[in-house]
Order: C-alpha cells, then structure tokens, then sequence
C-alpha cells in the first residue's frame, strides 16, 4: 500500500538522487560558474567516498563528495556538498573542516605524490522554509573582525628566516635577535661573528634579564655546528 511507504528524509533523499550520474552531472552543470565549467570535464563526474567526517561535528551525515577530471589534466577536481534543511550559524566553519579534512586524505593516501593539492569547491543546497539569511563565508564568523579576518587568514604564511637576516636586523630586534642569532646556522657568519653579536647582547642585557637565558643559549650554540 502506497500509505504504508516511509517517507525519506531530507537528508536521505538528497543523497539518494544525486548518487545518480546523470543527475548530478546536470545539477553541476546548471549550478557551477562558468569559470569552473570551462576547466573540468563533467562526464568523468564520480561520487566519492566521504568516510573522513568527524561524526561529532556532521549533525545531518549528509555530506556528498564528487570529483571530475580537470581537461586536458591528469588531475581530479572535487566538489564537497553539504545538504542543509535548517541555518546552522557554523555551516562555513563545519565545511571548511571538511575540506581540510579531505586535503589531509589527501596527503596521507600517496604522500609521495601529495602535491599539487586538489581543488575542492564546496557547495550547500538549503531546502528550509524560510529564505537562507546566514553567510556561508568562514570570514563573517568573525564578527566585527571580518575584515581583518580577510587580511589575516588564508593568506601566505609569515616566513622568517633567520638565515638572511643581517647583523643590523639582529641588533634592530632587541632581545628577540638573541632567538635569532642562536637560531642561525648561515655558513656565511662565521663563529667568531656570532661571538661578537652574543657579546654584544650579553653586556646589553646582563642583569636586565634573567642569567640562565644566555646560559640556554651557550649551551645551544655550542653544539648546533655539530648536527
């Protein structure tokens, strides 16, 4: 008897329709910008295993995971979707943990050839009641900071390399060039110049600071050339 069916539940009928290829073959085509539509090669679209979510952060195990081929690349772009029947205020935190989650998989599957690292382009479709008002943007999770937000994450990492920095530079940071200093391992400063600068901070902050930091660094120094 048609009355005597269950009903599947949001969650269950998402999957369950775009598990087909040709359907979610036209969902990607209708949904994607044209700037992703023009690099990938939607007839090699596979679903993907999504094994790698944390259950205690996936509330709705809803998660779908595809790849196609890049054209003309021997090289697989992938697409995260997160089916949403209600806002969740987290929703741009939980996918982009997703996503790293996958990069990790990544990594650890064939560490040999974990570079360059896929594309994941993440995708939520919303069938709640009301119209979606949160922003599916990891940025605006930081409240009044979104802008310094967008300055600060998700760009190229700090690098410091003590190795190129001068002796000026060293001096110029005050106790921190100490760190710096130690840190060093240049074969361009010679012992004898790094014995000066030590010097140098030694009579500068000796008795401003507390005696058993420079005598971390001797120890340090003394045996960095070794390795």
């Amino acid at each position: 008897m048609f009355m005597e069916l269950k009903r599947p539940s949001h969650d269950e009928f998402f999957k369950y329709m775009m598990a087909n290829k040709q359907l979610a073959r036209d969902f990607f085509m209708a949904h994607l910008p044209p700037t992703i539509l023009e690099q990938v090669d939607l007839d090699t679209i596979k679903l993907e295993s999504a094994h790698f979510i944390d259950e205690e952060l996936n509330q709705h195990d809803s998660d779908l995971v595809f790849s196609t081929q890049l054209k003309n690349q021997n090289a697989a772009f992938f697409y995260l979707m997160e089916h949403q029947s209600s806002e969740d205020p987290l929703i741009a935190f939980r996918v982009f943990y997703y996503i790293m989650q996958l990069l990790k998989r990544h990594i650890l599957y064939d560490k040999a050839n974990a570079l360059p690292l896929p594309f994941i382009y993440p995708i939520i479709v919303y069938n709640g009641y009301t119209p979606y008002k949160t922003k599916p943007d990891i940025y605006s999770l930081f409240g009044q900071f979104e802008d310094l937000a967008r300055h600060v994450c998700l760009q190229p990492i700090t690098l410091i390399d003590v190795n190129q920095l001068s002796d000026d530079d060293i001096r110029k940071h005050n106790l921190a060039g100490l760190l710096e200093l130690s840190l060093c391992r240049s074969i361009a400063r010679h012992l004898d110049q790094e014995m000066v600068l030590l010097r140098e901070f030694y009579l500068k902050y000796h008795g401003k600071v507390d005696c058993e930091l420079f005598e971390t660094v001797l120890k340090y120094d003394v045996f960095k050339w070794d390795e």
